[in-house]
């Protein structure tokens, strides 16, 4: 019962305090980025602003990071913690082709 209280008081202070931040402000482009406007285009909250050929997150991120593992050049980061990481790449057309199997079909 004691744990139960406590997760009552942190929640909202800390969804506060989640709600406050700017989250935005680790995004950054570097050297590599070539103005592709692929993060732009794919970001579904539309925070991802071209300024001078370069992407700019102005306004409520929801942290889906497609702007950073869609990159083909690597060159979204968010702090120094994905410099070194591996990114996630997808298939363009993944759903569709998963939903057809060619041994049924």
């Amino acid at each position: 019962m004691h744990q139960k209280g406590i997760l009552r008081f942190v929640t909202p202070i800390t969804g506060y305090a989640y709600r406050k931040a700017n989250h935005t402000k680790k995004f950054f482009a570097t050297q590599e980025c070539n103005g592709c406007k692929q993060c732009e285009s794919s970001c579904p909250c539309n925070t991802i602003k071209m300024i001078d050929g370069k992407p700019m997150w102005i306004g409520e991120c929801t942290f889906c990071l497609k702007c950073i593992n869609g990159c083909k050049q690597s060159a979204i980061q968010y702090g120094k913690f994905t410099a070194q990481r591996d990114r996630y790449q997808y298939a363009e057309n993944f759903y569709n082709a998963s939903m057809s199997n060619p041994e049924t079909d």
